[in-house]
């Protein structure tokens, strides 16, 4: 269960396993996170400060994952270092964000 906020109320959680991830490039990704309630999870990928991939899942409690193709549009992504925000909202409009960042490698 979740922290109890200001108020007492239950608080939702989302945690990502690391902030800074590393995968190869031109290949799946998977991002693993936790959630302390069942919510609307997403993903979004910058890369230069501007979104370049937008993932979307419902989120379990506990232990999920977003998979990610490691495709931008119709191009394979570049390695380099991309920025990450996974949301994650859940059905009483209860919200939680991390940021991170994702190295993909040669």
């Amino acid at each position: 269960m979740g922290a109890a906020g200001a108020d007492g109320a239950p608080t939702l959680v989302v945690r990502v396993s690391a902030i800074r991830l590393t995968a190869p490039a031109r290949r799946p990704v998977r991002i693993p996170f936790a959630s302390s309630y069942a919510a609307a999870a997403r993903l979004t990928l910058m890369r230069n400060g501007y979104p370049v991939v937008e993932l979307r899942m419902s989120a379990t409690a506990g232990a999920n994952a977003f998979i990610w193709n490691g495709w931008i549009g119709p191009h394979r992504a570049r390695p380099g270092t991309y920025t990450y925000e996974l949301t994650a909202t859940d059905a009483l409009g209860r919200a939680d964000a991390m940021r991170g960042t994702l190295q993909l490698t040669r």
